[in-house]
């Protein structure tokens, strides 16, 4: 567990409030939410939740934590194998990525008769039985894995053509970024942030990509925003600090040594 709470009240519905506080983008509140469920009944799903939370605050590792402490709990949830994929790529461990999507195949009764054999294989061939958002996306991670950028852009183009998500737009956003278009990532972030305005980790991608692409002032606000949504995220500070720099805003950078959040509102809009 991230925080200290006192012991949670039987009488409260903490999964509950913090679905509602996820969904908003309360994202530390809902973390307290799920923790709280969690000592009173700990369930798959609380902890998909919970570790959904540390994915959208950039924090892969807890993540992983999470979504393998739901796993033990109920090792054929699809969804829970799928997003825990995702943050293995992330934090650049390939084994357990494919193990993970191997077991996405094996535990999916759509595909569950797929031979075994090279994972990225196999979802091909899961193709050929019925192509769905979520088949799509486990074919997205594996070609973002292998780094052939452009069927992974295809696959989750096609995927959010299906079915629209802030979590499958970012990735999106993230695949052309990495592919080294960083022009063509915005409007998939933005995407995922009219869908969900408080998501704090597309807000910190979008500012990277305004600033590969020098657009500094516009990358200034995504990093106030970041830091507003979740003050956790302290190291968005240094980002900040390089962006002002290129600006040569240079009173500005005092503050950021500060980390006086409260004094940009001044000079820059952000919730």
């Amino acid at each position: 567990y991230t925080t200290s709470l006192p012991p949670p009240s039987p009488s409260i519905d903490y999964f509950k409030l913090g679905v509602q506080n996820f969904t908003s983008g309360n994202l530390k509140t809902a973390i307290q939410n799920f923790e709280s469920s969690l000592k009173i009944s700990p369930t798959s799903e609380t902890w998909s939740y919970l570790a959904r939370c540390h994915a959208e605050s950039d924090d892969d590792s807890l993540a992983i934590i999470c979504y393998e402490n739901g796993v033990g709990e109920d090792c054929y949830d699809l969804d829970m194998l799928l997003g825990l994929s995702v943050c293995y790529v992330n934090e650049g461990d390939d084994v357990r990525a494919k193990r993970s999507l191997t077991a996405w195949v094996k535990n999916n009764p759509l595909y569950n008769s797929i031979p075994s054999s090279d994972v990225e294989k196999m979802l091909e061939s899961c193709l050929r039985i019925k192509s769905t958002p979520e088949l799509l996306r486990a074919l997205g991670v594996v070609y973002n894995q292998s780094r052939k950028w452009s069927s992974a852009i295809s696959c989750l183009k096609k995927s959010a053509e299906l079915e629209p998500s802030h979590e499958v737009y970012n990735k999106l956003g993230a695949t052309l970024a990495n592919s080294g278009d960083s022009a063509s990532a915005l409007q998939y972030y933005n995407k995922a942030i009219e869908i969900k305005p408080r998501y704090a980790r597309c807000w910190l991608n979008l500012g990277i990509s305004h600033s590969n692409l020098r657009n500094y002032e516009d990358a200034v606000r995504c990093y106030l925003q970041v830091i507003s949504l979740n003050e956790d995220m302290k190291y968005v500070w240094g980002y900040l600090r390089v962006a002002l720099t290129c600006l040569e805003r240079w009173e500005l950078l005092e503050k950021a040594g500060r980390q006086d959040l409260e004094g940009f509102r001044a000079d820059f809009d952000f919730i």
